[in-house]
């Protein structure tokens, strides 16, 4: 027989032991945590009341294809299968139906028929709904929505031309295509569009009918994108075909000067990368009906810059010359080579480029008080005047380079030469 004094007694002395009576204590607390948890758990899953949190059309939309199969409806908890028949699910106009129950909170009513399209229904689930654990719902449910025809795609932007490479690519949709609970996570939903050639990109749903596609660079310069959407499980309509598009970015196009100095060359510019060897071999550059060998030099390593040189010699002062680009000129990373030829027409600055007339004014003790300029050339003072030639390259001081005389060619004019210089006082204090 059980001595409960004795056995009491040694319960307290080893208790009295804190090894054993601390994890003593967290174990009961643990255990007394627990047992208030499932007991929370179970009476609050046996008081909760069953309200609608999805539907396989969008509730607030309320636009439904007419050849939808199912009208999908789920609670926040399990519902009694008993509760759930044609009595308490009911649609007007009225159609022939089956309902059923699906995941233990889902009810699904089965169409026998297509709807009416442009047709108003009344879906109404009736009060005497009830969960598992026989708690009705508060009042019935009921969602007016209209037939349509099918879900299908509306607009794809860009529509032909991209000339914005940093746009997004948006598609629209006639009807929601995702649920409205979706939105919470439309940074990770599957995306329904295929492009070629593919690139890195990101897809978004920014709205129930709104996908959008965002490169996660640039779309790429010359290249044809072709878009393909595609109908799919996960989406809440099937659409009913496939829609297939394309459009084009900007294509590859050249500019070179109209005016140029030879001793710079003639500049070549393309609005993006070209293969420089390619480009090279096709140049057409004329002198009137002379046709000139020319090369490409890259400007500073550029892909896009460059100046033509001839191969032999070099461009003549004054003189015009044409540059012919053919057609078929491939960009270098891209897919869109050129469709129309480019012809320019560049000429030669003069060697002299300008001849300015001045002349020394001084004062009675002979310093310089004024050098005005003459832009009358029929009417010049006789003394002290000078000639300031300027050029487009250094020329040196060569009398036999030059010569002054008079109009009729018969007096020779003696003269001196020397560099100009001026002299800037924005550093004087």
């Amino acid at each position: 027989m059980i001595n409960i004094k004795e056995t009491f007694s040694q319960i307290k002395e080893k208790f009295s032991n804190k090894k054993i009576l601390y994890p003593s204590i967290v174990f009961l607390i643990i255990i007394l945590w627990f047992v208030i948890y499932e007991s929370i758990n179970f009476i609050s899953k046996r008081m909760e009341v069953p309200q609608v949190i999805w539907a396989n059309f969008n509730i607030e939309y309320r636009k439904i294809p007419f050849d939808t199969k199912t009208l999908e409806v789920s609670f926040s908890t399990n519902l009694n299968k008993d509760s759930i028949n044609n009595k308490t699910v009911s649609l007007n106009p009225f159609i022939e139906w089956k309902t059923s129950l699906k995941d233990s909170n889902t009810i699904v009513y089965t169409l026998s028929q297509n709807l009416e399209i442009w047709q108003d229904y009344s879906l109404t689930i009736n009060e005497n709904t009830e969960s598992e654990y026989w708690k009705k719902i508060k009042k019935a449910y009921s969602v007016i929505f209209e037939a349509i025809s099918w879900a299908k795609v509306t607009k794809i932007l860009p529509e032909k031309t991209l000339n914005n490479i940093s746009q997004n690519l948006l598609v629209l949709f006639n009807i929601p295509l995702i649920p409205l609970t979706s939105l919470d996570n439309k940074d990770i939903l599957p995306c329904p569009v295929e492009i070629s050639p593919k690139l890195e990109w990101k897809c978004k749903w920014t709205g129930w009918n709104v996908v959008e596609f965002v490169p996660t660079t640039y779309w790429q310069w010359a290249t044809e994108y072709k878009i393909v959407i595609n109908s799919s499980t996960w989406l809440l309509y099937p659409l009913k075909e496939k829609t297939e598009t394309s459009f084009k970015t900007p294509d590859l196009s050249f500019i070179s000067e109209q005016s140029f100095s030879p001793k710079d060359w003639l500049l070549f510019k393309a609005n993006f990368p070209i293969n420089l060897s390619e480009v090279e071999s096709k140049l057409i550059l004329k002198d009137w009906n002379t046709t000139i060998p020319a090369k490409l030099l890259s400007i500073s390593w550029s892909e896009t810059r460059f100046a033509v040189v001839p191969k032999t010699g070099n461009f003549n002062y004054g003189k015009a010359y044409t540059l012919g680009v053919p057609v078929w000129i491939n960009p270098k990373y891209w897919n869109i080579p050129t469709s129309t030829p480019y012809n320019f027409y560049s000429s030669t600055v003069d060697f002299t480029k300008s001849i300015d007339i001045y002349q020394n004014i001084y004062s009675s003790t002979w310093s310089l008080e004024w050098t005005p300029s003459f832009t009358d050339r029929w009417n010049l003072p006789a003394k002290n005047t000078f000639f300031k030639l300027t050029f487009d390259e250094e020329v040196s001081l060569d009398n036999n380079l030059f010569s002054f005389s008079n109009k009729a060619g018969n007096k020779i004019i003696p003269f001196d030469l020397k560099y100009w210089t001026e002299t800037t006082y924005e550093n004087w204090k």
